[in-house]
Parts: structure tokens; C-alpha cells; sequence
């Protein structure tokens, strides 16, 4: 027997305490089955930690037994729950906040964060701690917070400066422009001090009922490694050139909103996004998509792989024919191009005419997702028609769970009919024994 098996428990668990990476104590529980009885059940409660701010028990627990807090490699604050009937305390206590700041440094092998809480006022030394612990964090979430009450004052400014730095930044809250644009200006600081920043993702669940504020401050930031930009539900009106022209790298970009007040106006400039992979972008002209679809100035093609379009600036441009066709012309070009999202307010015949004259040019698309908002029969009909003009098509998505349920087998059928290749709809393949879903 090894001289490691007969170690006493408290031996063993001081060992444990002085590891100080996760590759130690992996190894340390491949020694024998005593060690890894004791170590591995921690190994897999620790790897993700889901804990509310106001648990203190538990963040005691980790500062007083560091192995476990080293453990983990996403870390979740939710939260506390809120009894039936009473108010909501969101801000942190000094309890809660001095219990996280003292488990923070142990937090050595932290990857992703995820912070879910109204108010963080009183983080500061949190997030800082976070910083210099945790080299190797590349994702930060702020999810449902806000900000105006932590920018005014002078000690709670440090929130900011301590978010910056990550490659991954997600920002979900209420409103951007409730404040006066306060909240997404204080963000541009942030977005300033995070030179490694590849993946950005804001939103907002609240759309703006009235013109948003000026952004110019956030269009001005700089992030020359980003690849990854969602801008979902915030204001895109103010969207330049020279902002896209300066991330030259992005290869996902999803610019969408839902209100008319943050359609994007204007067309783009030749050579902009030329890594675009996956677009989503809401326009009111044709000329947007079609700068976008159009060879760069060198006569290279874009990478596009995935394009989501708003059908409305086609119909408004289908009595200037040479527009539509030449995007038509421009877009069978892209061979790269494999998927096409269709948005529509609703599915008339003309827009399912406009629908059928894209689908038509678009010969290498072998996935549609469609997202109609009327289930009319006569909706159905336009989009039935719509989707049997693209010619290669083998998947569909978003169309089944809209249909009424005493229609549903019928409907399929009919499309099986009309799209010879289609293999499956949402994700249920075709039988090809009875032409019904599997």
C-alpha cells in the first residue's frame, strides 16, 4: 500500500488546501481510489457554480475550503428569491458583498461569469478581485442589470473599469435609453478598456417607444479584435460606416429590432464587413443587403454563409426592377451562401412574389427559416408558394409550429409535394414511407 493511501483525512485535506491549480488536484485524484472518494465528488459539484448573492453560508464555505472555489470554471450569482407578495430587495447587503469579496481570489480557474442581478452597486472590489485572480476569464454576462445608479458616484465608477479586459462581454437589461443614453455611454467605457474583446452581445427586452438619444460616443469605440457583434433590440439608426470599416474582422454581425424607430436607413460603402459570415440585419433599402451581397473592390466574395432578410424594402423597391435584379444577380454569386432567414410583418402575395424571385436566384440555399406572424390560410397558401421556389432546399425552420393543428399533416403534405428535396421541417425529418414526420 502507498504511503498516500495512509495518509489521515486531515493530512489529506491539507495537502488539498495548498494546491493552488486544478491540475493538481485532478492528479492528486488519480493517486488511488482514497483520493479520488474524497476530491472527485467536489470536482463535479464545483466545475459549475450556480450561487445567490445572498447565500452567504455558501460563500463562506468556499473562502474557508479554497480547493473548491479553484474548482470552479463558471461561476452564476442569481439573484435571491423574492416571497409571494413582498417587494424585491435588489441591492447587495454588506454581509453579502464582503462574503463574495473574500472568496474571489480563490477563483483561479474561473472561464466564464455570469452575473443575473438587478443592482450591483457596491461590486467594485468584487470585479477587481475577480480581475487579478482570474487571468484566464474570457466571458463576462451582465444580465438584467443597470447602471444609472452606479456611474454618478465616484467609488461605484470602478464597476466599469473592472468589467473591461474580457473576450466575451454580454449585456441584457431593460432599457438602453431610459436614462438618456446614460447606461449604453457608460458600457462604451467598458467596451474601451477590453482590447481583447472578440464577442459582443447587447439587448434589451424593452424596446424604445420613442427616437432614441444619441449614440455617437458608443460608435466611436474601437475593438479591433471583435468578430462576434449582437446588437438585439438597441437602437441601430446611428450605425456608420466608419464603425464597420473599423472592425474588419467581424464575421457574425446581428443588427435587429423590431421597431420601425430602429430600421437602418442608409445604404453601406463598398468593402465593408469583407469576413462577413452570418448576417441578420433589419434595412429599410434594398442597397444595404446589396452592397453587402456585391463583389469586394479586389473581386473577391464575401464568406457568407448565413443571411437573414427583412422582406418589406423589396416590396417597396419592386417597381424599380433593376435594383432587385441586379441583388438577385449579385447574390447567385455567393456560392458560400447555404442558409436564408425570411422576416415578414405578414405574408401577402406580393411578398410571397418577392419571397419566390429570391429564392429563384438563390439556387446553392439549401436551409430556409421563415418567421411569419399570421397563420391565415391564405398566409399559408403565399408561404407554400414562397418556399417551393427555391430549388435545392432540404430543411425548413419555423414554419410547422405556426400552422393550426387540424391543417398541420395536410399543409406538409402539400409541401412535400411542391419541394421534392425538402428532407425535414423543424428539425423532424420526412418518413419517406408515408411523407408525415418523424
Amino acid at each position: 500500500m502507498s504511503v498516500a493511501a495512509c495518509l489521515p483525512p486531515e493530512i489529506m485535506d491539507r495537502i488539498a488546501l495548498e494546491t493552488t491549480t486544478k491540475r493538481d488536484l485532478i492528479s492528486l485524484t488519480m493517486l488511488n481510489r482514497t483520493w479520488r472518494s474524497t476530491l472527485w465528488p467536489d470536482q463535479l459539484q464545483y466545475e459549475r457554480l450556480v450561487i445567490q448573492c445572498g447565500d452567504i453560508a455558501k460563500w463562506d464555505e468556499l473562502s474557508s475550503v479554497p480547493r473548491r472555489a479553484l474548482l470552479v470554471r463558471r461561476l452564476e450569482v442569481l439573484e435571491n428569491p423574492v416571497p409571494v407578495g413582498q417587494k424585491p430587495d435588489r441591492s447587495w447587503t454588506p454581509g453579502q458583498i464582503q462574503a463574495a469579496f473574500k472568496v474571489a481570489p480563490h477563483f483561479t480557474s474561473l472561464k466564464s461569469v455570469v452575473i443575473a442581478c438587478f443592482n450591483i452597486t457596491g461590486l467594485a472590489g468584487f470585479f477587481e478581485q475577480l480581475r487579478f485572480s482570474c487571468p484566464e476569464i474570457s466571458q463576462m454576462s451582465i444580465v438584467g442589470v443597470q447602471l444609472q445608479d452606479i456611474h454618478n458616484t465616484e467609488p461605484e465608477r470602478r464597476v466599469t473599469q473592472y468589467l473591461g479586459g474580457y473576450m466575451s462581454f454580454t449585456w441584457t437589461c431593460s432599457s438602453m435609453v431610459s436614462d438618456g443614453g446614460r447606461l449604453l455611454l457608460s458600457l462604451a467605457k467598458v467596451l474601451d478598456r477590453s482590447p481583447r474583446l472578440s464577442r459582443l452581445h447587447i439587448s434589451q427586452y424593452d424596446a424604445p417607444t420613442t427616437l432614441p438619444v444619441t449614440l455617437s460616443p458608443f460608435w466611436s469605440t474601437r475593438m479591433p479584435l471583435l468578430q462576434n457583434l449582437t446588437l438585439d433590440r438597441v437602437a441601430s439608426h446611428e450605425l456608420t460606416p466608419d464603425f464597420l470599416y473599423a472592425h474588419s474582422k467581424l464575421e457574425h454581425v446581428n443588427l435587429w429590432d423590431e421597431s420601425p424607430l430602429s430600421v437602418i436607413p442608409r445604404a453601406f460603402l463598398p468593402d465593408v464587413l469583407p469576413n462577413i459570415k452570418s448576417l441578420r440585419m433589419r434595412c429599410s433599402r434594398v442597397e444595404a443587403y446589396l452592397e453587402l451581397v456585391c463583389p469586394l473592390s479586389d473581386g473577391r466574395r464575401r464568406p457568407l454563409r448565413d443571411l437573414r432578410l427583412w422582406i418589406d424594402p423589396f416590396l417597396g423597391s419592386m417597381h424599380q426592377e433593376p435594383t432587385v435584379l441586379t441583388f438577385c444577380r449579385a447574390v447567385r454569386g455567393l456560392t458560400t451562401l447555404h442558409r436564408l432567414e425570411v422576416a415578414a410583418r405578414s405574408m401577402s402575395a406580393k411578398c410571397a412574389t418577392a419571397v419566390a424571385l429570391l429564392g429563384r436566384a438563390m439556387p446553392q440555399v439549401t436551409e430556409v427559416a421563415v418567421h411569419p406572424l399570421h397563420e391565415s390560410e391564405e398566409a399559408i397558401e403565399n408561404w407554400i408558394y414562397a418556399i417551393s421556389s427555391f430549388p435545392s432546399l432540404e430543411r425548413l425552420y419555423g414554419f410547422s409550429s405556426h400552422l393550426p393543428k387540424d391543417q398541420t399533416d395536410l399543409v406538409l403534405a402539400e409541401l412535400r409535394i411542391v419541394c421534392a428535396g425538402l428532407r425535414s421541417v423543424d428539425g423532424k425529418r420526412f418518413d419517406d414511407d408515408d411523407d408525415g414526420l418523424v
